[in-house]
C-alpha cells in the first residue's frame, strides 16, 4: 500500500514539474518504490549541494525522510519545495498534509482552501478542509462543501454520512435522519450511520429503536465496543442497571478499564444488590456493606492480575 501511494505521488510530479523525467528523477523514483530511503537521502544530499534550488529533489528528500519516519525533517524538505514552486498543487498539499498531522491547523487550512478553490471536486482536498471546520465547531462552512460533492453523487455513502453529521452538529435532526437513513438503505453494514441514527432516536425518546439499531451494529461487527457503550449509556440512563452492567462488564473485560465504566458498573451492582436485598428484606446495614465491596469484586473478575 505504501509503494502504490509513493508511485502515485511520483507520477503526479513526474508530470506536473518535468513533463519529461529526467534520469535522476527516475532513478531517485525507483529507490523511493524499492523501500531505499536512505539511499535516497544520500543521493539527494549530495545533488543539492550543487542544485540546492530544485524543488523535485526536496520533494523526493522529504518523501525520504518522512517514511524513514523522520517527520520533522520530512516537512522541512516539504517546505522547502514548497517555497520554491508554490504554484505546485502536490507540493502544497503535502506540506498541508503534514500541518494537519501536526495539529497545526492555521497553516494547513488556507493551503487547503487554495486547493479546494483551484479544484472544486477534489475530495482530497476537500475531506482535510472539512475535518478542520468540524473539528472547530464551523459547521455552517463544512456543511456547503459536503453538500456540493452530495449534490454530484446522491448515492455515495460518505457524502450522506459527512452531511448528516453535519446537520446533526447544527441541530438540524430532521435533515439528518433522512440522510442517514438513507445512506443505511445503500449499506446495510454501515455501522457508522446505525449508531448515529441511534442517537437521533435517542434523542427524540425513541428508545426501543436506538437499542434495536445498535443491537443491528453489534450482529456486524461484535467487536466493536463503541457501540456496546452506547447502548450500556442507553440503558443506564433508563435505570436497566442489569443491562447496563453486562454492557459494562463486557466493555471492561475487553481489556478498557475506565473510570468511568467501572464508578457506572459499581452504581448498577450497588442499586442491583439494594433491590434484590429488598425483596428479601434484609438489613439495610447489611445491604451498604455489601455495596461498598462493588469495587474489589469488579477489579477480581474482570481485571487480570
Amino acid at each position: 500500500m505504501k509503494k502504490a501511494i509513493i508511485s502515485f505521488y511520483l507520477i503526479l510530479t513526474s508530470v506536473i514539474i518535468t513533463g519529461q523525467e529526467s534520469d535522476t528523477l527516475r532513478y531517485l523514483d525507483s529507490l523511493l518504490v524499492r523501500e531505499e530511503y536512505r539511499l535516497v537521502i544520500d543521493t539527494c544530499t549530495r545533488i543539492l549541494h550543487i542544485d540546492s534550488l530544485n524543488p523535485a529533489l526536496c520533494y523526493r528528500m522529504g518523501l525520504a525522510w518522512q517514511n524513514i519516519p523522520e517527520e520533522k525533517k520530512a516537512v522541512e524538505f516539504f517546505r522547502l519545495a514548497y517555497s520554491l514552486d508554490t504554484a505546485n498543487a502536490v507540493y502544497s498539499y503535502r506540506l498541508a498534509r503534514s500541518y494537519f498531522a501536526d495539529e497545526k491547523m492555521k497553516l494547513a487550512e488556507p493551503m487547503f482552501r487554495r486547493l479546494l478553490s483551484q479544484d472544486t471536486l477534489n475530495w482530497q482536498y476537500a475531506f482535510y478542509l472539512t475535518n478542520i471546520y468540524m473539528q472547530a465547531g464551523r459547521y455552517d462552512s463544512a456543511l456547503p462543501i459536503y453538500q456540493r460533492f452530495l449534490a454530484t453523487d446522491s448515492l455515495n455513502c460518505t457524502y450522506l454520512d459527512k452531511t448528516a453529521f453535519a446537520l446533526l452538529r447544527k441541530g438540524d435532526f430532521t435533515g439528518s435522519l433522512y440522510l442517514f437513513s438513507k445512506s443505511l438503505d445503500i449499506n446495510k453494514n454501515n455501522t457508522s450511520a446505525l449508531k448515529n441514527l441511534s442517537y437521533l432516536y435517542a434523542s427524540t425518546s425513541r428508545w426501543d429503536t436506538a437499542v434495536t439499531l445498535l443491537g443491528r451494529g453489534m450482529k456486524i461487527d461484535p467487536a466493536d465496543m463503541d457501540l456496546y457503550e452506547r447502548r450500556a449509556q442507553l440503558y443506564f440512563m433508563k435505570n436497566y442497571t442489569k443491562r447496563a452492567m453486562d454492557d459494562y462488564l463486557l466493555i471492561l473485560a475487553s481489556g478498557d478499564t475506565s473510570k468511568l465504566y467501572l464508578k457506572r458498573v459499581g452504581i448498577c451492582y450497588s442499586y442491583n444488590l439494594f433491590l434484590t436485598c429488598c425483596l428479601h428484606t434484609r438489613p439495610t446495614q447489611l445491604i451498604m456493606r455489601h455495596a461498598a465491596t462493588w469495587g474489589n469484586v469488579i477489579l477480581r473478575r474482570v481485571i487480570p492480575r
